[in-house]
């Protein structure tokens, strides 16, 4: 036997909203959400001087950035889903995520870097930079439970713990 239960607001003792929740069915605790934890974090690499690495191939992928550390987190659990050995984020919660990436490069050239989802770095964030050294971008793009981003570059990056020179955020916007 079902049953159902039409709430739109649970209240706190005190007479003030504690949770509403709207005609889409979307839940607010209180004016934010704390659980699951929202993914929010900024990944590096653990060279506090800064270097040029080499891209390597991870996750069936080649040129995958190797970015080995979370420099800034919302969080003790903001970056889980997180490899620093993979270097890959695997989604623990479907929905609308925003990644942005960015890059220096040693020499002024044409050159590329992206966001892969699933290994995919053809269809999903390219950006493109003509005769310079810096290039940076940002995409939204709707996960499922278990998929996976990387960050590639089309040539040897400059990375630093700090994620001045390189580095890629992301933040889950649910």
């Amino acid at each position: 036997m079902a049953s159902e239960l039409g709430v739109q607001t649970i209240q706190h003792t005190n007479g003030t909203d504690a949770m509403t929740i709207d005609s889409s069915g979307h839940v607010e605790i209180a004016n934010r959400i704390e659980w699951p934890d929202r993914p929010a974090f900024t990944v590096g690499y653990d060279n506090t001087t800064g270097t040029y690495a080499s891209l390597v191939t991870s996750g069936g992928m080649s040129g995958t950035v190797p970015f080995n550390t979370v420099t800034q987190a919302r969080n003790a659990n903001a970056s889980a889903g997180w490899s620093n050995s993979t270097h890959i984020y695997t989604a623990p919660i479907a929905g609308p995520y925003l990644i942005s990436v960015w890059s220096l490069r040693q020499t002024s050239t044409d050159w590329e870097i992206g966001v892969a989802k699933n290994q995919d770095y053809v269809s999903h964030a390219r950006f493109y930079v003509n005769s310079s050294r810096g290039i940076s971008g940002t995409v939204l793009l709707n996960l499922a439970v278990g998929d996976e981003i990387q960050m590639y570059s089309g040539a040897a990056i400059y990375l630093d713990a700090n994620g001045v020179y390189s580095g890629m955020s992301i933040v889950y916007m649910g």
